[in-house]
């Protein structure tokens, strides 16, 4: 149990690093991307 959450925060962490990563260069979109995440989360 423990493993199956740190594997999940780890992908998420990945995930929202991937994303950041990728948008870093227009933040114009920064509030559509965090409105994504909370819809997905």
């Amino acid at each position: 149990m423990e493993n199956a959450a740190t594997n999940k925060i780890t992908s998420l962490k990945s995930f929202l690093d991937f994303v950041f990563n990728l948008h870093s260069y227009d933040w114009q979109h920064f509030s559509y991307q965090s409105s994504f995440l909370y819809i997905v989360i």
